[in-house]
């Protein structure tokens, strides 16, 4: 499960770790601009949960919300996407990084579209 938190300053992202830290959850620290800090909950050594902690002001948690309002209201796109993330979870499901590569084309063409931007 893929969660995101919206913060209004930096500041706020070490009170929200160390609370989650503290809450069974693994800090994997700042990753990217994209992906902002990370913590993931495991359970029998597999990712049950992923947090990502974004600045409110960035493109990239605008993005996240996009992303997230198209899939709740077109059901086609979602559908899609749940058929993509199982077809790269069963090929690459012991590599974290090939899985979610197999997703930023799909991602980005979507929020391209919503961006309008040729």
């Amino acid at each position: 499960m893929d969660i995101g938190i919206g913060v209004d300053n930096k500041g706020n992202i070490a009170i929200i770790t160390d609370i989650l830290s503290k809450n069974n959850y693994n800090n994997l620290g700042f990753r990217s601009e994209q992906m902002g800090v990370i913590l993931e909950r495991l359970r029998d050594g597999k990712r049950t949960h992923c947090i990502h902690i974004l600045e409110l002001t960035s493109r990239h948690w605008t993005d996240y919300l996009n992303l997230r309002n198209l899939l709740r209201a077109n059901e086609h796109i979602r559908k899609d996407y749940e058929l993509l993330k199982e077809n790269l979870a069963a090929l690459h499901y012991n590599n974290r990084k090939a899985y979610t590569a197999g997703k930023a084309d799909f991602i980005q063409a979507h929020l391209k579209t919503m961006r309008n931007i040729p």
